[in-house]
């Protein structure tokens, strides 16, 4: 007979009496020992063939070739016709490849759409976040100024390494009700 409702809470089942794991928000139980995670999760994906397999799998089977825009408005709600919706459709999905198939999108001008997407999914993967940074930057003269700048999430951290508080927890400042108010990048990698 079990001393509890659930078998995994019993404190007397040999095999589960000594673990005794803290009860701690996932903020306490994981940023201390992030930067240890991350960096035996990239040695692990760099270093070993199921590891990497298993992470190629994944983008593969999720990213695959890169998103598609198949456009279709509401053209009934916005009182317009089918026709409109069928033309309007057409222009905004070769507005999108245009976009997305040039590497101009990238702000470091080195990965279309697909590839960023890629990185983003890879990155989130492995380090258990990514971090992608919308600009606008009319000065670079492409026949977009929105483009994508995608951040190392190592650079993300507390100012002037200060430790998390009530209010800043791994460089991501919050307001009394948990919402992100400011994000504290470093300027470089740590």
């Amino acid at each position: 007979m079990s001393d509890t409702s659930h078998r995994a809470a019993s404190l007397t089942a040999r095999e589960l009496a000594s673990w005794l794991p803290g009860a701690f928000s996932a903020d306490t139980d994981t940023l201390p020992e992030l930067n240890t995670l991350v960096s035996r999760s990239r040695d692990l994906t760099r270093n070993h063939g199921i590891a990497s397999g298993a992470i190629q799998t994944l983008v593969d089977n999720v990213v695959g070739t890169g998103l598609r825009l198949v456009s279709c408005p509401d053209y009934k709600a916005l009182g317009k016709n089918k026709e409109w919706a069928d033309e309007w459709s057409h222009q905004v999905e070769s507005l999108w490849r245009g976009f997305s198939e040039s590497m101009d999108c990238d702000a470091a001008r080195s990965l279309n759409f697909a590839g960023l997407t890629v990185q983003v999914f890879r990155s989130g993967l492995i380090n258990g976040e990514s971090i992608v940074i919308p600009l606008w930057l009319p000065e670079r003269g492409g026949a977009f100024n929105t483009v994508i700048q995608l951040v190392e999430s190592d650079r993300l951290s507390n100012p002037g390494g200060r430790p998390d508080d009530k209010n800043l927890r791994g460089g991501i400042e919050i307001d009394d009700y948990g919402a992100p108010i400011a994000y504290w990048i470093r300027k470089s990698h740590p």
